[in-house]
């Protein structure tokens, strides 16, 4: 399959930053009304053999997901804290502390260090200065990537309407977050399919928006370009770029894993309830195969009041 780096400009606020399952929804609310409801079918159904595509999540423009992979263990800490004078051990401690709030990392950092899984260089590098962190994000002293955002959070006032009747909830309070920032973003995708088959669904991102809160004007993305990718043959653990069910030829043993536990929520205007809880591998999980693939994980179909749902257990790798 080839693969493509699909960027995307916001054009408004947004509540968060969508994950692969929120990207399939919008993508299902796509191609049923742009293309119609045969179009649909057949989309779903690829997963059963030969996906049309698969995707990532959504990452700031040339930023990774830090993978789940621990380079300071117990043993490190206990083995060097005795180094440090008593009056320094706890700001050592507080340094290590503040390495594990790192979310992302550069594509360089991730060709460098985590394709070859070599972690070892990339705690001495990291101590050592030669690489360090800028906004949570893991890179290359001589780089300067930023992704500026600020986050706040909003107050409203619930109001009954047709899908809300329940009692009591009319004039309660209710939060969200609203995240500005005027940075880019991208999608990766891999498929077989002619790349105009792919533009032809992500060109009307702007018009559906990816996530909830469009209809007033959040989570609106506009598709600015589109490249095809070539990258280096990873023979090692792969990382996993979309939150994913388990799949058979993951090696636990061997692999750096964050489990999240999720309860599936589909849109109100759907089905008003929510569903399965079910848990995934995270986004930065550093995965050992049994055999190589290009992706892992499966499509989970439900039938709730009749109705069917789909919830996107695709893990995207790389």
């Amino acid at each position: 399959m080839k693969e493509y780096k699909l960027v995307f400009k916001p054009l408004s606020t947004i509540t968060n930053i969508p994950n692969a399952q929120t990207i399939f929804g919008a993508i299902c609310n796509i191609i049923v009304n742009t293309q119609g409801e045969e179009a649909l079918n057949n989309y779903i159904s690829s997963f059963n053999n030969q996906p049309l595509f698969i995707h990532s999540s959504m990452f700031p423009l040339n930023m990774l997901p830090m993978v789940h992979y621990n380079i300071f263990d117990i043993d490190y800490i206990n083995h060097n804290i005795l180094k440090e004078k008593s009056i320094d051990q706890l700001s050592y401690l507080q340094t290590l502390k503040n390495y594990k709030k790192i979310n992302y990392t550069t594509e360089s950092i991730f060709n460098d260090y985590i394709i070859k899984s070599d972690f070892n260089k990339m705690r001495n590098d990291l101590l050592n200065k030669k690489i360090n962190i800028k906004n949570y994000c893991l890179q290359k002293a001589s780089e300067n990537i930023l992704f500026e955002q600020t986050k706040q959070l909003n107050t409203h006032v619930r109001k009954k309407d047709y899908y809300n009747t329940s009692i009591g909830d009319d004039n309660a309070l209710y939060y969200d977050d609203t995240i500005y920032t005027n940075g880019l973003f991208y999608i990766l995708v891999k498929t077989n399919e002619n790349i105009k088959k792919i533009k032809d669904i992500f060109s009307y991102s702007h018009f559906f928006g990816f996530g909830p809160r469009h209809s007033v004007g959040k989570n609106s993305f506009k598709l600015i370009s589109i490249e095809e990718i070539k990258r280096k043959p990873n023979l090692n653990n792969k990382l996993l770029l979309s939150q994913s069910v388990f799949d058979e030829c993951i090696n636990l043993s061997e692999s750096n894993y964050q489990i999240i536990s999720k309860q599936y929520h589909p849109s109100k205007t759907y089905i008003n309830k929510a569903t399965h809880k079910m848990n995934l591998f995270n986004e930065g999980s550093y995965l050992k195969l049994t055999q190589d693939k290009e992706w892992i994980g499966k499509i989970l179909s439900f039938n709730i009041d009749k109705k069917p749902l789909y919830y996107y257990g695709i893990g995207y790798i790389i």
